[in-house]
Order: C-alpha cells, then sequence, then structure tokens
C-alpha cells in the first residue's frame, strides 16, 4: 500500500503542497536568501534603527544601542553571502539588553532576532 497523503506532525503548516504521481513542489523558507524573508529583515533593522534613534532619550546609553541598530541595518543591506550570521547574532544580543528598559525596543529586537535566528 503506498500513501501518497502529506503527513505533517508538530507546529502548525502554511505552503505549497502536492500530492500524487510524480508530484513535485519547490519551496525556499526565508532564511536570509534572496526573496521575502531577507526584505522582511531588512524593513525590520530599518524600523528598529529608527525606534532606537526615537527612543534615544529613554535609554541609559543610547550612543552605543544606535550603533548597534545601524550595525544590524548595515549587515542586512549587504547581500547574504556577504552577511557575518555570528556578528549579527551578537549585535542582536548586546543591543537587545541596551534596550530592554523600552518596551517597543525590546519587542522590535526580539521580532527581528526570531526571524533570522529562530
Amino acid at each position: 500500500m503506498t500513501n501518497y497523503g502529506n503527513q505533517i506532525t508538530g507546529g502548525t503548516f502554511s505552503g505549497a503542497t502536492t500530492v500524487g504521481d510524480n508530484a513535485t513542489v519547490n519551496y525556499s523558507a526565508g532564511d536570509g536568501g534572496e526573496g521575502g524573508g531577507a526584505d522582511e529583515a531588512v524593513s525590520l533593522a530599518r524600523e528598529l534603527r529608527a525606534l532606537v534613534e526615537r527612543h534615544a532619550a529613554s535609554l541609559e546609553k543610547p550612543g552605543p544601542a544606535i550603533r548597534d541598530a545601524a550595525e544590524v541595518a548595515d549587515e542586512l543591506a549587504l547581500p547574504a553571502e556577504e552577511q557575518d550570521r555570528d556578528r549579527l547574532s551578537d549585535t542582536l544580543a548586546r543591543l537587545a539588553a541596551r534596550v530592554g528598559s523600552v518596551g517597543a525596543l525590546a519587542e522590535a529586537t526580539k521580532r527581528l532576532t526570531d526571524l533570522l535566528f529562530a
């Protein structure tokens, strides 16, 4: 007996699927490569940078936070193959510690980190 159905376990599924003899489907997740995931990451990084600048007065040390946010936005603007993922991860962790006292900044930093590394 051949099972031609889809078997998905754990989590949720949303996306292209196909069933049957010789059926194929091509899918590329937003992994920092070209396409929606990369565009969303760049957009979130720019939004985060603007938020850090807007809320700078609420931060204990705004200068380093502004630099970190700019560094993340600049790194994500590079082609995917030129991005340094370790640098991004380290900078986002540092930024999260620096902006944690401001809810909007903490949330924006978490959203970007989750998009890139979850």
